[in-house]
């Protein structure tokens, strides 16, 4: 078994990597496990444990859906916190311009239920963890901080492929292993 996601890889430019490390600062004194740099992602399906014998079909899958796409833009901006009224559990960024990043998560999750690799259709809400809250001693400065943030620019991206990652978890964290990538390469079929 291996424990598998498909994603997207968001390689933070400069003014992410500063806006991060600003909240990392202002957040100090709270409990939040951060995602590191390496690690920044959107996942586009999470297929948890899978058996081994599963990959060939899932790769053919991914290589089929990626066709009907070609390379995907959107823009990271502005700070969301999901539980903020409650509990809050999750930092994140959030997405503008991801009606295409939709339909791509649509299409995976529709090919993996044909498959019967999945047995439910899951909602696409596209984001990018920035970190999970643990335990929080002051709600207010999430709050504070979620509507001071919310319009900040922080970087346009360009997805030029999907990726299947193995997640191995440790300790210190999860280590995610570039199982293949799959180029979105759309491919008319008219004449």
């Amino acid at each position: 078994m291996k424990r598998l996601f498909v994603a997207i890889r968001i390689a933070p430019q400069i003014r992410l990597v500063q806006f991060i490390a600003k909240l990392k600062e202002r957040l100090e004194g709270e409990n939040i496990k951060w995602v590191d740099y390496e690690n920044l992602h959107l996942t586009i399906n999470f297929l948890g444990e899978t058996p081994e014998s599963m990959l060939d079909e899932i790769c053919s899958s991914l290589e089929k859906v990626c066709k009907n796409f070609g390379p995907i833009t959107f823009q990271l901006k502005g700070l969301g916190i999901f539980g903020l009224k409650k509990s809050p559990r999750v930092i994140y960024v959030k997405i503008v311009g991801g009606e295409e990043l939709k339909a791509l998560g649509q299409s995976v999750n529709t090919s993996f239920t044909d498959l019967k690799i999945q047995e439910i259709l899951k909602p696409i809400n596209p984001h990018l963890t920035l970190g999970r809250i643990r335990t929080v001693k002051n709600k207010l400065s999430f709050i504070e901080l979620a509507g001071e943030k919310e319009d900040v620019v922080l970087q346009d991206v360009e997805v030029p492929e999907l990726i299947l990652y193995e997640s191995i978890l440790k300790p210190q964290g999860p280590v995610y292993i570039p199982l293949q990538k799959f180029e979105l390469k759309f491919i008319s079929h008219s004449l």
